[in-house]
């Protein structure tokens, strides 16, 4: 059986400083039912983690992004093995939520921080937090 992988996109629009979020819709198993969270996409069998990342934009945001960039790995509690990249967003104002998101929008990264720092089971790796300081 081979391992679960997933990716999760930082997503900056430069000219504002801003940070995709996606409200997550119902799911009562999950601490991130209807949650603001970082976008994420589970990869398909045979599928790249560069090609999932602009898979799941597309269809949670509507978004086309440059090239993704490597932050770092982490494990989810789960054992879902996670890729965290960064991009730059190419048509930030056209978002418009799909998939399993409820809404999309963009937030400051100081707000992202806070949100992450109120979820129990989903952190966010040290290589990240130091990315959305920076940003």
């Amino acid at each position: 059986m081979s391992q679960k992988r997933a990716v999760v996109m930082v997503v900056v629009w430069q000219e504002s400083r801003k940070v995709l979020l996606v409200k997550k819709g119902e799911e009562p198993w999950s601490e991130l039912s209807k949650q603001w969270v970082l976008p994420a996409e589970t990869l398909e069998l045979g599928e790249t983690d560069l090609a999932a990342v602009h898979r799941g934009l597309r269809e949670e945001a509507n978004l086309e992004v440059g090239e993704p960039f490597y932050l770092t790995e982490s494990m989810s509690y789960g054992g879902t093995e996670i890729g965290w990249y960064s991009c730059v967003a190419q048509s930030p104002k056209e978002i418009r939520a799909g998939s399993d998101a409820q809404e999309v929008g963009w937030y400051k990264p100081e707000e992202v921080l806070s949100i992450y720092g109120n979820l129990r089971s989903h952190t966010l790796p040290e290589e990240v937090e130091r990315f959305l300081r920076a940003a």
